[in-house]
């Protein structure tokens, strides 16, 4: 018997826990007992029947111990019927010959049993010999399957050698269809898992663990963080810079702050400066002369994130973001930054005077297209006196639209009716171009 038997049992106590293996005279029962089974010499069988989960298990594994390459496939195929042999099974051929295993699912020809039999045994792989797991997972054609059974080894490998784990991550170009977010192996050491990930070449998509790698950082130590990022640069279009800021200016703004004058690139300030004001921990009174320190493509996208990030919850906020929105740079984001202002009003007729004051006619156009489309019919009125009295720059097909969508059919005619002649005409236009 090989000296493989007592790993393979310890390996696969746990592993059966609560399972058992098949009872006599059961699905997958011993072959040599039953008569709608193979023989045992043709099955690859010869496990006892009967005793204790743990005597089969014991017996199971004493057997599968002492198969030869060329006797797995055999063995696996006449278990394929019974989940719970066929999970242990492919534990021990994985643990015991994991190339033959692969080579088997290879000759299957069949995307579903490599995904099936392919992940686990990828894990078990990998864990035992990096460098063949990942070899076997890149030789995979299909993108879908490929992208699975490779992002399987480096999560595996990565989280027990990060070093090792992201030399593997460093020869896959990109994942498609990935969720990315925090993992467990960047809490174990936040510090190491951003600097190797940072040290990932640009083309890998990998590196985009690096936003949720930095937040917990700057949990466990948001100072050393904020001296690491002094001395980095920051590819274009990028976001982990920012976020890493963001991170660190949630647990101290006045240090993110004063980090930030330390960047020479203009590239890492900006998205420095921006990720800070995201954090919604700056004063109000400090954004403009914060905003005034961005480079004029980047002050508008801050002004959105710091848009989004201010409470407004009191007339004097309001008035501080609304200024803040005068002061943007005239472009889509802040016009987009006038959709987020009017989504802070909790009360639709305040958000309505507010969009009337507004000093640019592309907001107040906004403004107005964002309340009609939250306008329920008891807001109507107020709605119709400003569409009947606003400066026509101020109205547009897209807010006619809003509009009709929310008033009943049959009373579409008679609302239109009480505009002045022009307006009407225009609403009349709008109304005939939605008609199937």
């Amino acid at each position: 018997m090989k000296s493989i038997v007592p790993t393979l049992l310890l390996a696969t106590i746990g592993f059966l826990t609560g399972f058992g293996l098949p009872h006599e005279g059961g699905e997958g029962a011993n072959p040599s007992t039953s008569p709608a089974r193979l023989s045992p010499r043709k099955t690859g069988g010869g496990e006892s029947p009967g005793g204790t989960a743990s005597d089969r298990m014991r017996s199971f594994a004493n057997h599968a111990a002492t198969l030869t390459p060329a006797e797995w496939p055999a063995f696996f195929r006449a278990r394929l019927n019974d989940p719970e042999g066929t999970r242990l099974a492919e534990r021990l051929w994985a643990e015991q010959d994991p190339s033959g295993f692969w080579d088997w699912l290879k000759q299957q020809h069949d995307g579903t049993t490599l995904k099936n039999y392919g992940v686990n045994l990828l894990q078990v792989w990998a864990a035992a010999d990096p460098d063949a797991a990942m070899a076997a997972a890149n030789a995979i054609t299909d993108k879908e399957c490929g992208d699975l059974l490779r992002r399987e080894v480096i999560e595996t490998v990565i989280s027990k050698d990060l070093t090792k784990g992201l030399e593997l991550a460093a020869e896959v170009r990109d994942f498609n269809r990935f969720s990315w977010g925090t993992r467990e192996w960047m809490k174990t050491d936040p510090a190491a898992a951003v600097e190797g990930l940072a040290k990932l070449p640009k083309r890998s998509e990998y590196r985009d663990y690096l936003g949720y790698a930095v937040a917990q950082w700057a949990k466990s130590d948001s100072p050393a963080l904020l001296e690491w990022l002094k001395t980095q640069s920051v590819p274009q279009g990028e976001r982990w810079f920012g976020e890493a800021f963001k991170s660190a200016a949630a647990i101290d703004s006045r240090a993110a702050l004063e980090a930030t004058s330390h960047l020479a690139d203009p590239t890492a300030r900006d998205a420095a400066i921006a990720g800070v004001l995201a954090s919604g921990k700056v004063p109000a009174g400090s954004l403009p002369e914060l905003l005034s320190h961005l480079t004029l493509p980047k002050r508008s996208e801050a002004t959105l994130a710091a848009l989004g990030a201010m409470p407004l919850r009191d007339p004097g906020q309001f008035a501080e973001a609304t200024q803040l929105l005068i002061d943007a740079p005239a472009n889509r984001n802040t016009l987009n930054s006038t959709d987020t202002m009017i989504g802070k009003f909790t009360d639709w007729n305040q958000g309505l005077i507010w969009a009337s004051l507004l000093p640019d006619s592309a907001m107040r156009r906004r403004a107005l297209e964002s309340l009609a489309s939250r306008a329920d019919s008891e807001q109507l009125d107020d709605l119709s006196a400003t569409v009947a009295t606003a400066p026509l720059l101020d109205l547009s097909n897209e807010l006619f639209r809003n509009i009709l969508t929310t008033i009943p059919d049959e009373q579409e005619a008679a609302w239109i009716a009480k505009l002045p002649p022009e307006r009407a005409a225009w609403a009349r236009a709008v109304a005939e171009s939605q008609k199937p």
